[in-house]
Order: structure tokens, then sequence, then C-alpha cells
């Protein structure tokens, strides 16, 4: 048998999983065990590394500019008992604040300070929207925080307590939360007794609203209301494990709590007091002062690009237009500043564009910072095809996870010519980075934002600026997009070989994923059903593939296959099968 490519060789299948998810910084949140015997080695299975402050998918996550939110960084650092500051007697904190605050940026900050100082016992940075898609939930939370304490010189006794329980119940993975916590946090703690100021004291969660279930745009309101309470469900099931911990008189921890205050989360830290205190992310710490300091230091550096472009330039004027613009949200100020680094035109006439814009509705603190995202949006060759390409990548995201293909997939899923993705999306680098497209295991889009992931799934907020888009005229294209897709597999490769899984696994695991993305009505849906069933005709299923040629494919592989040469991937990974050939019977409406 021919060698497999080398996209195919990157794709691993692992103990409990299908495939595991390569992003672009090649941080593997699951990684293979070599030994079933080997306790560490088992942890380190179930350690989303990803999901810690200073891993390489967090490199480009923002951080707080020097000389920017200084108050709120020594508020912070003084309750952790930075320095020489004595720390209070609550060991929760609850940084909460508005979308586009700077709450991340701030605790990346916070975490990287801690972490200077040895004060810094573990973190975990949820992200719902992140490549790694076990940022959004809770499974590996507790295993995560674990696996950072193993990490910690001089504390070799507490690592060897920490295996030793996992030695002793290796199923302790498969458990809850809180029996997690128990066995392989204060159980080990109580063993060893450390001495006070032996262990980093400090955990720092980041993004607790980002915890738990995904609600789907085409969600019924039951199925939007189960959905609600299981996200909430999994977000106190966390706020109650960092309880648990502080209450336990072995147990040296602080932890840091940062999220929007969502209702429940701001509920629940009512109910902790007086464990708790909270830091409210508003104009007590002078926002406006920060981001007027952020905005002059970068358009200062922007000038240093253009030399011609007077020391004067811009207006303290326009900078203070900007700042009210902000309306203390870090992400508008940022946005402007990518926006101008875009170079798609001069300077000066880019900082005309933004400021042209102004405030319709008083009542929405979100109207600016959309219009901002429209203007970017609309600075592509065409926007309307590019904010449906978006909102397809984020409805694509949402149903599953293909691995390493997943951006390339939609890529190739969306062009109808090639080069088309970047055509439409080079002008929209202040929103996202879309990189190494054209490769299978490396294509990433990476928004740089939760809040442009909010403007793309809200109709009200993105209709604002695209009155003639909508939910279901993007997931009508969709459709399209994946009739098409089909077609050029029928059209490109006539006849098959029936031994090869793989045209199966399509009817049978990508479209019924796809179709659950889809957003629309019951029998809007049921008529678009029928659409996709006559696109799938192709699906001979009155055969049943067996005997695989290769050792089993993965939803990666499929993707290739569809996209790639079938006759070429046959000629590499399976041996001739004579006689097992199928031929599309259905024509492809």
């Amino acid at each position: 048998m021919a060698s497999t490519p080398a996209y195919h060789e990157s794709t691993l299948k692992t103990s409990g999983r299908d495939f595991l998810d390569y992003s672009t910084t090649h941080i593997s949140n699951t990684f293979v065990s070599t030994s079933t015997n080997d306790p560490f080695r088992e942890l380190l299975n179930n350690t989303v590394v990803a999901a810690i402050h200073n891993s390489s998918d967090r490199c480009d996550a923002p951080k707080c500019h020097p000389e920017t939110r200084l108050a709120v960084q020594e508020h912070i650092l003084g309750w952790a008992g930075y320095g020489d500051k004595k720390p209070p007697e609550q060991q929760i904190l609850w940084v909460s604040g508005p979308a586009g605050a700077g709450k991340t940026a701030i605790m990346g900050t916070i975490a990287d300070t801690l972490k200077k100082d040895g004060k810094l016992a573990a973190s975990f940075f949820f992200s719902s929207f992140s490549k790694s898609k076990e940022r959004g939930v809770k499974d590996h939370f507790v295993t995560t925080i674990v696996y950072q304490l193993t990490q910690h010189e001089g504390l070799e006794n507490l690592k060897s307590a920490i295996l030793s329980s996992v030695q002793k119940d290796p199923s302790i993975f498969k458990k809850c939360l809180r029996e997690q916590a128990e066995a392989l946090i204060l159980k080990p703690l109580r063993q060893v007794a450390l001495q006070p100021g032996a262990l980093p004291e400090v955990i720092i969660i980041d993004g607790l609203d980002e915890c738990g279930a995904i609600i789907h745009d085409d969600f019924k309101d039951s199925e939007r209301t189960s959905a609600q309470n299981l996200r909430e469900s999994d977000q106190l099931e966390v706020l109650s494990i960092l309880q648990d911990l502080v209450k336990d008189a072995s147990c040296p921890f602080r932890v840091i709590v940062a999220s929007r205050p969502e209702t429940v989360i701001k509920v629940s830290f009512s109910c902790l007091q007086p464990q708790a205190c909270s830091i409210f992310l508003d104009d007590k710490y002078n926002p406006d002062v920060d981001i007027t300091l952020f905005l002059k230091a970068k358009f200062a550096q922007i000038r240093l690009r253009y030399t011609r472009i007077s020391p004067a330039w811009p207006r303290e004027a326009d900078i203070q237009q900007l700042v009210r613009n902000a309306s203390g949200q870090f992400i508008y100020a940022a946005t402007v500043i990518r926006f101008m680094e875009t170079r798609r035109s001069t300077p000066q006439e880019q900082l005309k564009i933004v400021l042209k814009t102004r405030l319709t509705d008083s009542s929405n603190p979100l109207e600016l910072l959309d219009a901002l995202y429209g203007q970017v949006v609309k600075s592509s060759h065409k926007p309307i095809e590019a904010l449906t390409w978006l909102k397809a990548y984020c409805t694509l995201d949402l149903a599953g996870d293909f691995g390493p293909t997943k951006a390339w997939f939609w890529c190739k899923l969306c062009e109808s010519s090639e080069g088309e993705a970047d055509f439409l999306l080079e002008k929209l680098s202040a929103l996202l980075c879309a990189s190494d497209l054209d490769a299978p295991c490396e294509a990433s889009i990476v928004f740089y934002h939760k809040s442009f992931q909010d403007f793309l799934s809200d109709p009200s907020r993105y209709r604002a600026q695209f009155p003639n888009l909508s939910d279901e005229t993007a997931g009508e294209w969709l459709v399209q997009r994946f009739k098409s897709a089909l077609r050029l597999v029928a059209e490109r490769q006539p006849q098959v070989r029936i031994g090869d899984p793989y045209f199966q696994d399509v009817f049978d695991a990508i479209v019924p994923l796809y179709w659950r993305a889809i957003p629309g009505h019951a029998d809007y849906r049921t008529k678009r059903m029928r659409t996709i069933e006559g696109a799938c005709q192709m699906v001979d299923k009155r055969f049943a593939p067996q005997d695989p040629a290769s050792d089993g494919l993965l939803p990666s592989d499929i993707v290739i296959l569809c996209y790639g040469s079938v006759r070429e991937w046959i000629e590499h990974t399976c041996e001739p099968r004579v006689g097992m050939e199928f031929r599309p019977h259905g024509s492809v409406a």
C-alpha cells in the first residue's frame, strides 16, 4: 500500500475521541496516552492546554496597554496580596463589566504579573468561540487546574499525592467535578499539609459566562430555554466547586473570576458573601482616561510609519470624539486602531470614515460599536457576501468540529472560484485574522473579540447596518453552497469504489450536522431538507460500504475527499477492489 498523504497523517485517532483538534498554534488540547498505567499521562490527557493563560492558543489574546488600566490592576493585585499588601479576608473576587470593557485583557495582564511574582497557582480562560472547543465547556476544568498545580517547582510532594489519587482511582476523570476537586485537590492538600506561602495562592478564571451549552439562533423557545438552563447549571457548578475550595481549611487559594454580569452569576455571587467581593468595570476606574492614553500611543505609532503626517494629527477634538464614541468600551478603541492599520487608504481618510458615524439611539450602548463593525465590513469588495460568509462560518463552527480542516473546509464550501476567500476577507483584518486558507491542516479564522460574533448572530444588530440580510437568507445561501459542493463531487468523480465509506459518511454525518445548523422555521426547514436530500442522491444507499479499505475515516478525511482528487486519494491509500464500483444515479437539482 502506498504512503498516505501528509495531511492525512496529521489527523490522529485517540482514546475516547474521533480526532484531535489541531489549531493553527499546533497546541492539542488532548494528549495521546502512551500508557494506561501512567497517572501523569492520564492527567495530561484530560488537560485543556489552550485554556491556560500563557498557551500559544492565547498568544494573540489582548493585554492591557502600558500605563492603562492601572487603577483596576492595582485594586485586583492588592486583593491578591501582590507585593507587600495584606490581602482582605474574602477569598473570591468577581470582576465584571459589560461586553467590550476589557475584562479578558485585564485578566491576561494580571495573570502575567502574578506568574512573574510566583503567585499564580493556575488559570482557566473560557471561550465559546475559541478554536479549541474544550475551552467552552466545564468537562476538563478541574483537571486543567490540577495539572497546573503539578507544574510548580518545590511542590513534588503535592504532585505525588495528586498522581497517587489518580492511580488509585483511574475513573476519577469520568466523575463529577465535585468528586474530582475533592480527590485531586483537597485530599492531596490535606495529606501534604503545606506551610503558609509554600504554594502560589491565586487561581484566575476568565469568561465564566462563556462556559456551557451553545444556544443556536434557530432554537425553538423550548429548546432555547433548555439550553439556557443547562448553560446556567454548568456555570453554577463551576462556581460551586470554587466555593468548596476556598471554604476548606486546607486550601490556601484565592480565586479571581471574571465574567459579564449575567443574572445567574450575579445572584450566585450575592449569595457567596461574606466570602466574596466584587469589582465592576465602570466609570469609577476612569476608562476614558485609559482609552485616551491608548489612542494617543497608537496614533503616534501610525505617524512613525507615515513620516509626512503632521505631529498635530489627529486633532485633540478627534481623539475626544473617539473616546466619547467608545463609551468605556476598549473593544471600540482597539477596533478603530486595527481599522487604521489596515492601510486601505490614508490614515486621515480612514479616520474621517470612523468619525462620520453618529449615535442615533442613545439607549443602545452598542450602536456605535456595531456601526464601526459595519464600516469595516463595508470596506470589503463585496460586503453582503463577506458578511454572509462570516455568518456561515459561525453557524458551521457551532454545528460541530471538523478537526484540522475546519477553516479550510469552510473556505472550499463557500468559494465559487479559487481565491474568492482572500478577495472577500482581505480588507477585514480589523475584525479577524484569516491565514493559510489553502492549507488543509493550518487554515484558520480567528475573530479578535467575542462581541463581533455576537454582532453576527443577532439580527437586531447586524440588520441595522445590512437591512437586506437575514438569518433565513444566509441559511438558504448555505444550503445552495452545500448543493454546489455535492454537484462538484458528482461531476468530477463519475465512478468510485463502493468499498470506500466516505460517501455514506457524507450522508450520515456531515449533512445532518449542516442541517441542524441551518436556521429557519419547521416548514421552511422541511422544504430545504427535501432540497438537500435531492442533492444527496449520489449516495446509493442500496449498498452499505463493507470492509473499508482504510483503517477508518475521520470527518477531516471526508472533507479532504470531497474537495480533493478522490481517485488520486484512493490510489494512495486503498488497495484495488475488483468489482466494487459505485455510480451516482441521481440528478442534482
